[in-house]
């Protein structure tokens, strides 16, 4: 059942569907422009939009993950919807490269589901962009790199702003064992980044509209929670470990693994890998031939 649009400012309001909470932006009484498309095919969705003479006629993802932009390509055939998104999302998402380096899937057949993410037609942002102009109305850009390499913030006319996956909401970091980030150091440093913005309201991907004046202490919440998750991949070494079983052994140890089906077994252990290299650069270990080493040698 779809409960409509939830009004939260002048033109901006937001959709919940699923684990997904997706921002709407009305350009004039038809058109539209959301933030992230959401997290699994919905006709239901469009059959909304049309019941309310409604048109999707842009889309700005946070950055490309399935569960962010699993409605793009029905927009588009339905609306001829324009997709916007990271210029350095899709170089990594159209590389069979650079999507195990920046993604974590080595499997070919991942591989080839990751690639099938962004195989549309989708107009670029390069990094540094100051803003995106759809209809004169401009929603200005934040790069906020971390959860993938091109993760942006985005910010409606009237001050929304949307910040993807760059921040969890209070129950996910109560509730969190890992979460996945491409760069855990970039994501932390972006973290930071936020609690210098002033905006009225953000939203966060996943079920959750943040006012500004609770945003530091959450901001606060997640960089601790990244700190805590280090110190329990640090104690997961014993000694000396070789980092291909690093991924999975710290995995086991947060009783984590099991819950993994085959798919996010790679991107998770890529993610432990990430935070190690985290350590690394605090000076806490040492990686020498793809060993990991507690203390410096």
């Amino acid at each position: 059942m779809l409960d409509g649009i939830i009004q939260l400012t002048g033109k901006t309001g937001y959709i919940v569907r699923g684990n997904s909470l997706m921002v709407v932006y009305f350009l004039n009484d038809q058109d539209m422009v959301m933030v992230d498309s959401g997290e699994f095919r919905d006709p239901e969705l469009i059959e909304f939009f049309d019941s309310q003479n409604l048109r999707v006629a842009a889309v700005i993802n946070t950055h490309i993950h399935v569960d962010h932009v699993a409605n793009n390509k029905a927009f588009i055939e339905h609306w001829g919807t324009m997709i916007y998104a990271s210029a350095r999302d899709l170089k990594t998402m159209r590389s069979k490269e650079l999507i195990p380096l920046e993604r974590g899937y080595h499997s070919p057949h991942y591989i080839e589901a990751v690639l099938r993410e962004a195989d549309y037609e989708i107009t670029p942002i390069l990094e540094g962009t100051e803003y995106v102009d759809i209809q004169g109305a401009r929603f200005e850009i934040v790069d906020l790199p971390g959860h993938t390499y091109g993760h942006l913030g985005i910010i409606t006319p009237d001050g929304v702003c949307c910040l993807g996956d760059a921040i969890l909401s209070k129950f996910l970091v109560k509730n969190s064992r890992m979460p996945y980030f491409a760069n855990v150091e970039l994501s932390v440093e972006s973290m930071k980044k936020i609690k210098t913005l002033e905006y009225p309201y953000y939203a966060l991907a996943h079920r959750k509209i943040v006012r500004k004046e609770d945003m530091d202490a959450l901001v606060d919440a997640n960089i601790q929670l990244e700190y805590d998750i280090m110190d329990a991949v640090y104690n997961a070494i014993e000694g000396t470990e070789h980092m291909d079983v690093m991924g999975r052994k710290v995995l086991e140890n947060m009783q984590f693994y099991r819950i993994l089906n085959g798919k996010y077994a790679e991107p998770f252990e890529f993610t432990v890998k990430s935070r190690i290299y985290w350590l690394e650069k605090l000076g806490r270990v040492k990686i020498l031939e793809n060993i990991v080493y507690k203390s410096a040698v």
